[in-house]
């Protein structure tokens, strides 16, 4: 939801859902995988739910690609036959009430090992994006242990034993900023996408690069520049009033009232 709401924005070129390295695996669980090394033939088989996120529609098939912009999510009449009897098995489906539904794929899973052996299945078949954590293998363990120059030392092919779970982090597809003409465009890019996705407390994700490590202080600016004056004439006004009373009280020609009343006033 947030990667869709994030690649909506007018400043931010499109990129089809199934670029994003989850969206790619959750398919390769269902029955949209055809062939061999698909999820469901290796033991990691997905699901669908109702689209209740109003998440994009794959896009008709031409030739494999879906059009620019696509999602993962399937209208009923696009279903596979034997997902919608899953469906309805689960009392999920009716076939009156949910014609005109759309459906989104999902993995659900409780157990953190068998979602490393179900994503690291996902890459050996060539699933790859997200920049996914690795564990190192035994052997590299031992190498590494008994070598004196760690840095010298380059993981052998299969190196990696498995993904580390749960998943500490991990990236979206390159994306693109477009449109940038004007200050005022690079303002709307970072504002619009921040919203979706630094501003967003359910989910842990952020927006990096130029716009966002260069640009960002036009997005603060005028309010940083409204907060110095404040507190220069603050600073100003404060340091001043000592400075008149003092100098008036060491006159001592004046009550303390007026000392007070010409501090202020001056």
């Amino acid at each position: 939801k947030n990667f869709e709401g994030v690649v909506s924005s007018e400043h931010v070129a499109d990129v089809n859902t199934d670029e994003l390295w989850i969206a790619a695996f959750i398919l390769w669980t269902t029955r949209q995988c055809s062939g061999d090394g698909c999820g469901r033939e290796l033991g990691c088989a997905g699901g669908w739910e109702k689209n209740v996120l109003g998440l994009r529609l794959a896009g008709n098939d031409d030739g494999g690609c879906n059009p620019k912009g696509a999602g993962i999510c399937l209208m009923t009449a696009d279903m596979h036959p034997d997902d919608l009897a899953d469906l309805a098995s689960l009392g999920q489906y009716d076939p009156d009430s949910d014609a005109e539904a759309s459906w989104c794929p999902v993995f659900k899973v409780d157990d953190a090992d068998r979602l490393r052996l179900c994503v690291t299945t996902w890459r050996g078949q060539g699933g790859e994006g997200g920049g996914l954590l690795s564990e190192p293998s035994k052997e590299q363990e031992r190498v590494e242990k008994n070598s004196t120059c760690l840095s010298a030392i380059a993981p052998s092919d299969g190196a990696a034993s498995g993904i580390i779970t749960p998943i500490p982090i991990s990236s979206s597809p390159i994306l693109y900023a477009i449109g940038l003409f004007t200050h005022e465009d690079t303002v709307d890019l970072i504002e619009q996408t921040r919203a979706v996705c630094d501003d967003n407390e359910e989910l842990h994700c952020w927006m990096k690069g130029i716009p966002y490590d260069y640009w960002e202080q036009y997005t603060y600016a005028g309010r940083l520049l409204v907060e110095i004056g404040g507190i220069s004439i603050a600073v100003g006004f404060g340091v001043s009033l000592i400075f008149l009373f003092v100098n008036l009280k060491m006159d001592r020609e004046h009550t303390l009232g007026k000392v007070m009343a010409g501090s202020l006033g001056g």
